[in-house]
């Protein structure tokens, strides 16, 4: 398989994304990592805000799930600095347990693609983060 084409406006599914997860918690990212290495895209993890600049400057992921609830430093205030540093716009995809209602407000404040709620279900990630990957990249 070829690497993604980070110009393009949507990931060929014939093509690995670049994800990026970024939570504190190892049970999810080993979760999110095996379900989403099973379509072969390259999963990376990001557990702290000082971490971000860095990889950003050497990294373009095609899609960041953002959990909302981080140590340090808010999923929201996160993202924003994500939009600051990016090179060209990225997706990201809010991945909390929070309540939905406060799931959408983050994903409108922070111009996410979308929301998933944390859960168990394997089939339910991989179709969303595919869903998210074919659609345009918001600007």
């Amino acid at each position: 398989m070829q690497a993604a084409d980070t110009s393009a406006a949507h990931v060929d599914l014939g093509d690995m994304a670049r994800i990026l997860v970024v939570d504190d918690s190892e049970s999810v990212f080993y979760f999110v990592q095996r379900e989403l290495r099973s379509e072969e895209h390259v999963v990376e993890r990001l557990t702290a805000f000082t971490e971000l600049a860095s990889y950003l400057r050497s990294n373009q992921p095609d899609l960041i799930l953002l959990d909302l609830e981080m140590p340090a430093l808010s999923g929201t205030a996160f993202a924003q600095f994500v939009r600051r540093m990016e090179r060209r716009p990225t997706r990201i995809l809010i991945h909390s347990s929070l309540p939905p209602a406060e799931l959408r407000r983050a994903a409108k404040e922070v111009n996410a693609v979308g929301t998933l709620e944390k859960s168990a279900d394997g089939n339910r990630l991989r179709a969303v983060v595919r869903e998210h990957l074919q659609e345009p990249v918001p600007a």
